[in-house]
């Protein structure tokens, strides 16, 4: 079973590629993060908040993708789901775009900074 599970999933990527890196990703937008081991889970869970905890109140603050206001969610939404896109494939932009897809447009700078901001407390490496 597990075999023709494998053999399905590599026919499905065949077929519909691997959601690798957009061709127009240059610099910052073209970085591919890589979750760290730990910590594990959300960055804030019952009124515990890891990212201010380690970058402080007002940088956390000063993170634009966690004040901003979508379509269909808000910071917070995109900020979890964006960590959740972390996969060591997919780079700043093709995450971007998955948050504008699921959540309705959102600019690239502000998720570029969130990252940049986890990576700077060990969340993310590149």
């Amino acid at each position: 079973m597990r075999r023709a599970l494998l053999n399905e999933i590599e026919e499905l990527a065949r077929l519909y590629g691997d959601g690798g890196m957009a061709p127009d990703s240059l610099g910052a937008t073209a970085i591919v993060y890589w979750r760290n081991e730990n910590p594990k889970g959300p960055m804030s869970v019952f009124g515990y908040d890891y990212l201010v905890d380690h970058l402080g109140q007002e940088k956390a603050d000063a993170l634009a993708l966690l004040q901003y206001e979508g379509l269909r969610a808000e910071g917070e939404s995109y900020a979890l789901e964006a960590l959740n896109f972390v996969d060591g494939k997919r780079s700043v932009q093709s995450i971007r775009d998955a948050l504008s897809a699921e959540f309705g447009p959102v600019p690239l700078e502000p998720v570029a900074q969130y990252l940049e901001a986890l990576e700077s407390i060990g969340v993310l490496r590149r």
